[in-house]
């Protein structure tokens, strides 16, 4: 996830237009935003690049837990219930 090799990249990739087509995993988070849409618990958006976004703002923090290994499982809770409560917090209407 780290390598910006070509090879690598091919398979790894979130960022660039178009990409929710051929990642399942993000086109499942479109499908959630879509459905939050619908239902009126999220605000319009462009919705690829919410997921991009919000897919990305995830792994730095879930990165971050992995590199530094010495926080407590108590606040790692902590850390992801408050990164996930900003992002939705964001999509609001």
């Amino acid at each position: 996830m780290f390598s910006s090799s070509p090879q690598v990249l091919e398979i790894t990739a979130v960022l660039e237009a178009g990409i929710c087509e051929k990642r399942p995993a993000l086109g499942g988070l479109i499908q959630a935003l879509e459905a939050g849409i619908s239902e009126g618990i999220i605000k319009p958006c462009d919705v690829e690049l919410t997921a991009q976004v919000l897919w990305s703002s995830m792994f730095g923090l879930l990165s971050r837990l992995i590199i530094e290994q010495n926080i407590s499982p108590e606040h790692m809770d902590k850390l992801m219930n408050r990164q996930i409560d900003i992002l939705l917090k964001g999509l609001r209407p």
